[in-house]
């Protein structure tokens, strides 16, 4: 499961628009205290973040039709 969760995680930015979202590298830059406001693990998810980049992070993958 670790594998496709790497290579799902790497398809991010990469992969046009039909798979949206942003890796997590630059989290501890950005203010998400507004979107946590109502979490109870607010003061973890940053670090969660963080952890799972470094975790999932290696070589950037295409889609199978740009191969």
């Amino acid at each position: 499961m670790l594998d496709y969760c790497r290579m799902r995680y790497n398809l991010l930015t990469n992969a046009g628009h039909w798979f949206p979202g942003a890796k997590a590298d630059q989290a501890h830059t950005l203010d998400l205290s507004q979107c946590l406001a109502h979490s109870p693990h607010a003061g973890q998810i940053p670090q969660f973040l963080t952890e799972a980049h470094q975790l999932l992070v290696g070589t950037e993958v295409k889609r199978l039709s740009q191969q």
